[in-house]
């Protein structure tokens, strides 16, 4: 459970488009959303990593660790499928990726789950 949500713009060249942390164990969640008609590209997801890296760094500084590492989860919501090189690297870094369909799916779902 996150204690704080929210977009991370603090440097133009690394923006965040979401960040969920959770300081007591150490775990953060940076997502970027590509809502483009394309497929999104694997250079998206290398992007991602260094955004996650420039989010770990920084809530590093803010409260320095006592031996425990933070725990990077790093997601993808995309309005597209990924091409197969982004799908191939979205696995080796373990992205989670959730794309138009999947958030239409799930919504159905919860809403058939509330009646």
């Amino acid at each position: 459970m996150p204690d704080y949500v929210s977009s991370d713009w603090q440097a133009q060249q690394h923006q965040a488009d979401v960040v969920a942390v959770n300081w007591r164990e150490r775990q953060v969640l940076v997502g970027e959303a590509k809502w483009v008609g394309e497929s999104v590209s694997r250079k998206v997801l290398r992007e991602l990593r260094e955004r996650a890296d420039k989010v770990v760094s920084r809530l590093s500084r803010a409260r320095p660790a006592k031996g425990k590492p933070w725990a990077v989860h790093l997601m993808l919501f995309a309005r597209r499928r990924l091409t197969p090189a982004a799908q191939a690297e979205a696995r080796a870094q373990e992205v989670r990726v959730m794309t138009f369909t999947d958030m239409v799916r799930d919504l159905e779902r919860l809403a058939r789950q509330l009646r």
